[in-house]
């Protein structure tokens, strides 16, 4: 495909951003786009629900593990598996990241109509970030 004829938002999308860390799913999220189709789009008869996410860090040390927890819920009929992500946002930091950075998964075969709880280790050393200048801010864990 020429140049020219790519869709506008690729034109878009390497003219703003010629370093490279805001490609893809970034570039959307980061200029709050929405897909016309998102990942995994079509490939499934389930229908998947999250509920009950639970992020236990209250006192976990530096080379420690967070087990983030959630149930994961098929409300069909039919059997199917689910890839679950765990997210991780920095809403304050300085440093410049992208919107969300996936930091684990977990795939889970369900039966119709069950439920199970999926537990992802997220190890605090994973959330470091290497800047030639220190960054202030929080963080925050999505599934």
């Amino acid at each position: 495909m020429a140049a020219r004829e790519r869709p506008a938002r690729v034109q878009e999308q390497r003219h703003h951003d010629r370093h490279g860390l805001h490609l893809g799913y970034r570039y959307f999220d980061k200029n709050s786009i929405t897909p016309i189709f998102q990942y995994g789009h079509g490939l499934s008869y389930t229908n998947f629900t999250y509920s009950n996410l639970q992020v236990p860090c209250s006192d976990v040390t530096h080379g420690g593990v967070i087990n983030v927890k959630v149930d994961v819920a098929n409300n069909t009929a039919v059997a199917g598996d689910e890839i679950v992500f765990l997210f991780v946002s920095f809403p304050n930091t300085t440093a410049r990241r992208s919107v969300k950075e996936l930091k684990g998964f977990y795939r889970v075969s369900l039966d119709g109509n069950q439920a199970k709880r999926v537990t992802i280790p997220l190890r605090v050393s994973d959330l470091d970030y290497f800047t030639w200048a220190p960054t202030s801010g929080s963080s925050k864990t999505a599934s």
